[in-house]
């Protein structure tokens, strides 16, 4: 299995940080209602020939800007201003005030109002607030320039007006929403991402805490095993009690290299190995084992998950029992493969314990099942029952 790759791999695509997200959306809003707020005081100050005229829109313009760049930014990061409604009324006061006059496309500040109802208000009066902002555009439009409009293109050019106006405020506060939206997406991705590079950490570490457990249980029970029985032989067989030291330095090292590869990939193991492991363990110890396997043909994810159930159970037995003999039986049902460890020498409270936990977070991987507990008579019954794929 490949090392795990978090959502922070260099080939991710990177997302944007929240200064450059709000960086994007000054340009936009800069881009797409700045222009027509230039043009609108301009053409204004020019047209009335007072420089406060100019001056007046230039500071209503530059107003409308940096509301809707603060509810830009408030919405993008999923939460409203504070005192949102209070600048929301500014804004409609800003927008509506200077049309008493007679703008020449002071309307097209519409964009910052129409933008902002949508980011803040219900969606009805949101509508509402685009359709009378609309109505106010070309009624302004046509109460003032309804007769230079008629000498100069007659009816087609009036409705041809009317409609440029009105799509320039729709296209205009289309623009400073979808973008904000945009910026709020982004964030929610990066939270998103977070999020999953959180989950991927915290499942790493209950697999590698669930391995350690699962590998190093065994591994320590059989040194502490053949410890005590090198010590019980050492005075009257030697050579017996060598042999069983030697066993025990082949099974640390094998402990030490398990443990250095746990890390890095999820173990594998064989069935048929943790079966023959375990037997050889059980006898050393005092335990008859006696095994049968009647499913030989298994998939293999249910072999993996009974070969960690194998192994689970055999430690649980030297640590938690007092058994002189245990049965391990597999077989084939209808649908599924069962798996049966029973012993002896239950004591009471043997169910409880971590491996039986992570053995059942293996069993719910594979669409299997675990149970375990006293069954009566002393003896103590491990089954874990797994889908019945053929290999």
């Amino acid at each position: 299995m490949r090392p795990l790759k978090t959502v922070s791999d260099d080939r991710s695509i990177p997302l944007l940080t929240n200064r450059q997200c709000r960086l994007f959306l000054v340009g936009v809003n800069v881009v797409f209602g700045g222009i027509f707020i230039g043009l609108s005081t301009i053409n204004e100050g020019e047209a009335d020939g007072r420089s406060w005229a100019f001056a007046l829109l230039a500071a209503l313009g530059v107003a409308e800007l940096l509301l809707n760049l603060r509810h830009s930014f408030a919405f993008s990061e999923g939460r409203y201003p504070p005192g949102w409604r209070w600048t929301f009324a500014a804004m409609v006061v800003i927008f509506a005030v200077p049309l008493w006059w007679s703008p020449f496309q002071w309307t097209l500040s519409g964009n910052y109002l129409v933008a902002s109802a949508w980011l803040l208000l219900p969606r009805w009066l949101a509508v509402v607030t685009t359709v009378s902002a609309a109505a106010a555009t070309i009624g302004v439009y046509y109460a003032h320039y309804n007769e230079a409009l008629w000498a100069s293109g007659g009816w087609l050019g009036v409705v041809l007006y009317e409609l440029y106006v009105l799509v320039v405020l729709v296209t205009g506060s289309g623009a400073l929403f979808w973008s904000a939206r945009l910026a709020r997406a982004v964030h929610e991705l990066s939270s998103a991402r977070a999020a999953l590079a959180e989950v991927a950490v915290q499942g790493e570490r209950q697999r590698i805490l669930r391995d350690l457990h699962d590998l190093l249980g065994q591994s320590l029970s059989a040194v502490s095993l053949k410890g005590d029985l090198a010590l019980r032989l050492l005075s009257r067989d030697p050579a017996a009690a060598r042999e069983e030291l030697d066993g025990l330095v082949a099974v640390a090292r094998t402990a030490l290299r398990d443990s250095r590869n746990v890390s890095r990939e999820a173990q594998r193991v064989s069935l048929r190995s943790e079966i023959d492991g375990a037997v050889a363990l059980l006898t050393a110890a005092g335990i008859h084992a006696d095994v049968h396997v009647s499913a030989a043909r298994v998939s293999r994810q249910a072999e993996e998950l009974f070969a960690w159930a194998v192994r689970e159970g055999t430690t649980n037995m030297l640590r938690h029992s007092e058994a002189r003999r245990c049965w391990l039986r597999i077989e084939r049902r209808t649908t599924t493969v069962r798996l049966e460890i029973v012993n002896d020498g239950a004591r009471p409270g043997a169910a409880n314990g971590s491996g039986l936990a992570g053995l059942d977070e293996r069993a719910r991987a594979a669409a299997g099942s675990v149970q375990s507990g006293l069954i009566g008579g002393g003896q103590f019954l491990l089954a874990v029952e797994a889908p019945g794929g053929d290999l």
